[in-house]
């Protein structure tokens, strides 16, 4: 499901080395939503902000930096 896509998004990433300096409710709220849409399941970013107390413009860049590095694209967003 979702949830496990979205940690081995998690596990991914922090390979790279790339979570230094990220809060990690920022990561993870990033990891759910880019599964959600991999998974076709409807999830807003406003939800998914407002649950993970973080704002609709953080999920957005770290959306980006995500799927950039690694190397991801995703259906239209939400």
């Amino acid at each position: 499901g979702a949830l496990g896509h979205a940690g081995s998004l998690l596990k991914q990433y922090n390979k790279l080395a790339l979570t230094s300096g990220k809060h990690p409710t920022s990561l993870a709220a990033t990891a759910i939503y880019i599964a959600s849409l991999k998974n076709k399941e409807r999830i807003t970013q406003k939800r998914i902000s407002e649950v993970a107390n973080i704002t609709e413009t953080t999920l957005r860049n770290r959306c980006a930096e995500m799927l950039s590095a690694l190397k991801m694209k995703v259906g239209k967003k939400r």
